[in-house]
């Protein structure tokens, strides 16, 4: 990917805001709703890195649709902390 990319991606289904891409993280928001518009900054192989509200955070990739871009330009995100693939 390319470093500073940044998509507009759209949630699809009421999805939750984590604080590391892994579903036992701290919730950040909690249910936002369908059509809820956010900023895609990063990816892992299963994750998006998003701002929301002024927050960073991890939403489930295919909880979230693309609106604009070519997906492969979005960085790759190293997560701080290794997590177990779920």
């Amino acid at each position: 990917g390319v470093p500073g990319v940044q998509l507009i991606g759209t949630v699809d289904v009421n999805a939750n805001l984590r604080a590391a891409p892994d579903q036992s993280a701290d919730l950040l928001a909690y249910d936002m709703p369908a059509g809820t518009t956010v900023t895609v900054v990063g990816r892992t192989d299963w994750w998006y890195q998003v701002t929301f509200d002024g927050r960073t955070g991890w939403i489930y990739r295919p909880l979230v649709t693309i609106n604009s871009g070519p997906i492969p330009s979005l960085p790759r995100v190293q997560p701080a902390v290794a997590v177990a693939a779920r």
